[in-house]
Parts: C-alpha cells; structure tokens; sequence
C-alpha cells in the first residue's frame, strides 16, 4: 500500500533544500494518487523544462487541463503522447467534446483495437451514437 500523503510531505522537504528531477517526479507522482491534479501538475511543468518528453507529465498537465475545461490545451499535450491508452482515451474525449465526432471515433476505435472492452471508449462511442 502507497503511503502518498508521507511520500509528498519527504519530497516537499527534499525540495526545499535543493530542486532535483527526482524530487520533483516523486511529488508529482505522490499528488497525482492524491487526487491532487493541479499540484501535481505544477511540478509536472517543471519537470518538462528539462525532459519535454516526460510522459507522465504530459499526462498530468493534460488531464489536469481537461480538469479545467481547456481541452483545446488538453488536447495539444494528448497529441504529445506517445500513441497508446493515455493518448487515445484522452484525444477521443477532447474530440468528442470539442465536437471533432469522426476524430473521436478513430481515437475510441484505435483505443479499443489494443485495449478491447475499454469502459472509457465504449462510453465514449455511445455518446457519439454508435
């Protein structure tokens, strides 16, 4: 079991004394189980000035954009992703949102093609009427 809560409270105080990669993707990492998007996402900014590919950031920044109904900006970061669950699941609803129906489909489908049964892309299809 994930002690999260103790987890980002020992990096909040690494941090303090000095900002390291691995301090930063340890809190990042321990707010995001937390339910704490926004602040994880504030160190997931940090951490792609030096590593702009960093998936798991990537991630957070978009969901936590989709959290705020940015989706455009949400949708820019899923399209930085590499193609797999994060990346589909995420551009299909920003698509289906933003009204992009046949660009949501293909995401849905893509998704359920490697990930068949996928709760989110079924969910996603029905809305779209299929």
């Amino acid at each position: 079991v994930g002690k999260w809560f103790e987890a980002e409270q020992c990096y909040s105080l690494l941090l303090k004394k000095e900002i390291k990669q691995e301090y930063l993707r340890g809190r990042m990492s321990a707010d995001f189980f937390l339910g704490r998007l926004s602040e994880a996402a504030l160190d997931a900014r940090e951490i792609l000035k030096t590593a702009p590919k960093d998936v798991l950031a990537l991630k957070i920044i978009a969901d936590d954009f989709y959290a705020l109904g940015k989706f455009e900006k949400a949708l820019e970061c899923y399209e930085k992703l590499p193609e797999d669950l994060w990346a589909w699941q995420g551009k299909g609803w920003c698509h289906l949102v933003l009204g992009n129906l046949p660009l949501a489909r293909k995401a849905f489908q893509d998704l359920l093609a490697r990930y068949p049964g996928n709760s989110a892309a079924l969910e996603g299809l029905k809305r779209i009427g299929e």
